[in-house]
């Protein structure tokens, strides 16, 4: 609880949010904390969506995990339809409270985006938040790579759900790695790897 606190108190004085959590990097994984950089870095919703192409899919991470009860994800909403993107955003998040927010949003501005469950250890406790999925609204799956296995695909469809994999250039994966996933069936790769992402592609 005190961890919160402190990033509460953080983004109330202004700092960023990646500021704020790393503080903490005994307890929030770097590459979480590069994923929120990348995030504050990247610009305007607006501006992402007027400098990629028509037909690019768009995962739209809300992170606002130290202030759910802002409008955040109703913003990210509004921007998408503004750009009639519905079609190809996908809206992500660890937190369920944000992901009900999301639906809600969705459904009073008519978006078709699914929602995704980012799954793994995000928060003080150390506690995986898999256990949450059958209280969030989502239709996919956000799992690790190093995670992902035959099994967590088979049960994920079962489920009639999709996984998407997050794959990292920090975590060291490779082409083959990319690869592999690919002959498991995971049904979709999130990643800030293009080069590998295009290797793995021209090698298939």
């Amino acid at each position: 609880a005190r961890v919160f606190v402190d990033i509460s108190e953080q983004l109330e004085s202004g700092r960023e949010l990646s500021v704020a959590l790393s503080r903490h990097a005994h307890i929030f994984p770097s590459i979480i904390i590069s994923l929120v950089q990348v995030g504050e870095n990247t610009g305007r919703l607006d501006e992402v969506f007027a400098a990629l192409p028509g037909d690019a899919i768009v995962n739209v991470e809300l992170t606002n995990y130290g202030t759910v009860g802002d409008d955040l994800a109703e913003r990210a909403v509004q921007v998408v339809m503004r750009h009639n993107a519905g079609e190809r955003v996908i809206f992500s998040s660890f937190h369920p409270v944000t992901l009900h927010k999301a639906r809600r949003a969705c459904v009073r501005a008519a978006c078709p985006a699914p929602l995704a469950l980012l799954t793994g250890v995000f928060n003080p406790l150390k506690l995986r938040n898999d256990w949450l999925a059958p209280f969030v609204p989502h239709r996919i799956v956000h799992a690790w790579a190093k995670e992902t296995t035959p099994d967590l695909v088979r049960r994920i469809h079962r489920r009639g759900q999709r996984l998407n994999c997050w794959f990292g250039r920090d975590a060291g994966e490779t082409a083959a790695d990319l690869l592999a996933l690919a002959a498991m069936g995971v049904d979709g790769v999130v990643t800030n790897a293009p080069a590998i992402a295009r290797a793995a592609l021209a090698a298939r």
